[in-house]
């Protein structure tokens, strides 16, 4: 399985990749794989990046219900 960000999730990740990749000790490059799709998620490692990509796009999408939470 490969992870399949529209082209504006994209742009929202762009300077997330060295966050995440201190926080789960890994190299941003291994991070921006995972955004662009071309490494697979098949490890704990990967699908622990995925899950915390995919929180991070809900958190920064300004119509979603969880960004206007946190944002009050």
């Amino acid at each position: 399985m490969r992870a399949s960000f529209t082209p504006e999730q994209k742009k929202l990740l762009q300077g997330q990749s060295g966050k995440l990749a201190n926080k789960h000790n890994c190299s941003q490059t291994y991070v921006n794989l995972i955004i662009r799709g071309e490494r697979e998620v098949n490890s704990e490692l990967a699908k622990k990046v995925l899950q915390d990509l995919e929180s991070l796009i809900i958190l920064l999408t300004p119509d979603s219900p969880e960004s206007q939470k946190n944002q009050q």
